[in-house]
């Protein structure tokens, strides 16, 4: 709503900034999402405080809306690597480039796209239950093709779309060697889907424990509870990393932070200048007042 207030009052919004803002409301959501879901009943259970009976479709709609929110995180990525790659690939396309073309078009099919390839976990796979031994719901671990499919949907695809970016633009970039201009751009695009895959990677390292558990632990049918609150630590260490990293990965927005913060810096030094100014003029004035007393007498 605020992006589309700004576009309607015709404020000047890159879109660059308009991916970020997308990502950041992402992350809002996803954490509300879980702290609705997992978070409030995992303290109040483990601390036996009074739980609230909960209704199983709505603890499942909770799941699949959280898991959707993640799928949409990761195909947010590849909106932003694909900006980069319409710059390269199409830069005569204007429509391809305007704001509205990302605000009505591209980022509903992102949604679409998450909710929609998260539904089979829901409604085909039937894999959202309750958790053992704990209060909230999701997808169980123990259904080894539900886990494939997430797996695949969730960070395989999205991962192999920016791959593809990353791999044309390299071609690109170093078979445009001729022209400095294009280069230059088409290299600040490069390294920009190059960060995007790092911080993806680094993503995916911080659900290793996860991933060990589930594989030295399911095979065994020895599966802990403990591996669910592992997953839901490396979501939130995961949100943490992406939120940090995010102005590596925008320039735009690296810039308008760094202008904020110097601007609060100016104004702090101009609020000490003036205060030390009136003071000094006040002493100034005194010492003029006395200098007159004395020329006179």
């Amino acid at each position: 709503m605020i992006i589309r207030h700004s576009y309607q009052t015709s404020r000047k919004i890159d879109i660059s900034i308009l991916l970020s803002i997308n990502a950041i409301c992402l992350h809002i959501s996803k954490s509300i999402l879980q702290l609705i879901n997992a978070n409030i009943n995992t303290i109040k259970y483990d601390f036996q405080l009074r739980v609230e009976p909960y209704d199983l479709v709505i603890c499942q709609s909770l799941a699949y809306m959280f898991f959707s929110v993640v799928s949409a995180l990761y195909w947010s990525c590849v909106l932003h690597a694909g900006y980069r790659f319409i710059r390269i690939l199409y830069p005569k396309r204007l429509w391809l480039r305007r704001l509205s073309t990302y605000i009505y078009v591209f980022i509903p099919a992102q949604l679409v796209i998450a909710f929609a390839g998260m539904s089979p976990i829901l409604f085909v796979f039937h894999s959202i239950h309750i958790v053992p031994d704990e209060i909230y719901c999701s997808i169980s671990m123990e259904r080894l093709p539900s886990l494939i499919y997430l797996f695949v949907v969730l960070f395989c695809l999205p991962c192999c779309f920016i791959a593809m970016f990353y791999v044309y633009l390299v071609h690109k970039v170093r078979s445009l060697t001729s022209v400095r201009v294009l280069t230059r751009r088409h290299r600040r695009d490069y390294i920009v889907i190059h960060r995007i895959i790092l911080i993806l990677c680094v993503l995916s390292i911080t659900s290793l424990p996860a991933v060990i558990n589930l594989v030295f632990f399911n095979p065994n049918g020895r599966l802990e509870p403990v591996i669910y609150r592992i997953q839901w630590m490396a979501s939130s260490v995961n949100s943490f990393i992406f939120i940090i990293t995010l102005p590596l990965v925008n320039s735009q927005l690296y810039r308008l932070l760094t202008k904020r913060s110097n601007f609060k810096q100016r104004d702090m030094r101009l609020t000490s200048v003036r205060v030390t100014g009136f003071s000094d003029n006040r002493d100034g004035s005194m010492y003029g007042t006395l200098r007159t007393r004395i020329y006179c007498k």
